[in-house]
């Protein structure tokens, strides 16, 4: 476990507001006031009593920069009032934030005003932040042992993630807090004696046992009842189920193949609709690379496929497959979009090599070895990166890629992957670091973070 504390300057900003007061709704540490703010006062005030219990009291001294006068400031976050070249002490009580009655200092009569005591938004305490992301599996079960093999987050981009952190204010990180590591008591998870409900932020990608109910699913969502989780386990197990998830785009108005879901003891439900649409594709819900991916022209090869895939087929233990529609579709311009914190980061196409021929002169994307690889970068077109977005935000997942065919001009998605391959070569290729990107998602969950009533509550 790696602790890493960037610790902030404590301030203030004055404003001569004497009436309402408004709780910040960005950053609020010093140098983000200063950056945006360049003209108003900083109050740097003195802290006695830090600690305490609620009820007991702290003063507080405040004071303009030397050779200011005080003046209204229009700053976005109200947080105290001007007083004068130097503001009396105050002492009030700790659970009071509200406001308290100042009179003046220095000899100098002052109307009485109001201030708002926001140390807690202010970086006296600065945010408390783990993270997990791994190059490897986690875990010794067999469902782990049957993910694919290519890395969740290279090692490079790992290390260039972590650096980028490093420089990053107001934020004490606590790295490789592995979630296989930890156990869960009274509704709290605890890695070692740290107990991760106390963290503000949990950034965790990793490729984990992510059947539902796991240990691993469970401790994620856990730990989310109390502390802000990226990846979002929630999402993430949407985002693994092809079922739910084209369940959720499709009643959103996205484009996804119609779909059935069938157990295995009542496939003779399916025999109208496999007449009605000519071909489908049955797939197990939780699979991967393609496998246990085959095409039905008739009820018989469904009924016969649907045992055996059931049986043997990754992701397929709960006995319920997934059949969807077939639309007439060319590989050659199968697209699959890949995104991190909201953005695009580039399309890709698997080569020949990985596509396998089934039945009737179609084709899928099948990766024997489970082993990703073999990619090359394409252009995204317009319709396609706007249907990847709005089905990135419809799921809220922080990390996605779609897989995406054109039947008759329009695009489709056909997969949604939790896992989308994060190839060095392809992020190369488009001119992007995946180090950086990943710090860049992180530093949009640490900005949700800081305005977040969860994390304003003293710990």
């Amino acid at each position: 476990m790696q602790v890493r504390s960037n610790l902030p300057v404590p301030g203030w900003i004055a404003t001569s507001a004497p009436t309402a007061m408004t709780t910040p709704s960005r950053s609020c540490s010093s140098q983000h006031i200063a950056r945006q703010h360049p003209k108003s006062e900083i109050w740097l005030p003195s802290w006695r009593g830090m600690g305490r219990p609620a009820g007991s009291t702290r003063a507080v001294r405040a004071w303009c920069p030397a050779g200011r006068q005080p003046r209204h400031s229009t700053a976005q976050c109200r947080c105290l009032t001007t007083l004068g070249v130097e503001g009396p002490a105050v002492s009030m009580p700790y659970q009071q934030r509200d406001r308290v009655s100042l009179s003046g200092g220095k000899g100098r009569s002052s109307p009485v005003a109001y201030c708002t005591v926001l140390g807690e938004w202010m970086g006296v305490r600065p945010l408390r932040v783990g993270t997990f992301l791994s190059s490897s599996p986690i875990g010794t079960s067999e469902a782990v042992r049957r993910l694919p093999r290519s890395p969740a987050v290279p090692a490079e981009s790992r290390e260039r993630c972590l650096e980028l952190l490093a420089g990053m204010a107001d934020v004490e990180f606590v790295h490789d807090l592995n979630i296989d590591r930890t156990h869960i008591r009274g509704g709290r998870v605890y890695h070692g004696g740290l107990c991760l409900n106390e963290l503000d932020l949990y950034v965790w990608y990793a490729q984990i046992d992510r059947r539902p109910g796991s240990y691993h699913i469970e401790a994620l969502r856990t730990l989310s009842q109390d502390t802000q989780v990226v990846v979002d386990p929630n999402s993430f197990a949407v985002g693994v189920d092809k079922y739910r998830a084209h369940l959720l785009l499709q009643r959103g108005g996205l484009r996804v193949p119609d779909t059935v879901l069938l157990h295995q003891g009542n496939v003779n439900a399916a025999e109208p609709i496999l007449a009605e649409w000519g071909r489908a594709v049955l797939k197990p819900r939780g699979g991967y690379f393609g496998h246990g991916v085959l095409l039905i022209e008739d009820f018989a090869t469904l009924r016969d496929a649907a045992g055996y895939l059931a049986a043997t087929a990754p992701g397929a233990a709960d006995e319920t497959l997934l059949l969807e529609r077939f639309y007439d579709n060319d590989l050659a311009e199968w697209v699959s979009v890949t995104l991190v914190g909201g953005e695009v980061m580039h399309g890709y196409r698997k080569r020949p090599s990985h596509w396998a021929a089934m039945r009737g002169g179609a084709a899928k994307v099948y990766d024997a070895a489970v082993e990703g690889g073999e990619v090359d970068l394409c252009d995204v077109p317009t319709a396609h990166a706007e249907l990847a977005l709005n089905a990135q935000k419809m799921m809220g997942a922080q990390i996605i890629g779609f897989d995406m065919i054109l039947h008759q001009g329009v695009p489709i998605i056909v997969d949604e992957n939790t896992f989308p391959g994060f190839y060095p070569e392809l992020f190369r290729a488009s001119g992007k670091n995946l180090g950086a990107e990943l710090c860049r998602m992180i530093a949009q969950a640490v900005d949700e973070c800081r305005t977040s009533p969860q994390t304003r509550r003293p710990r």
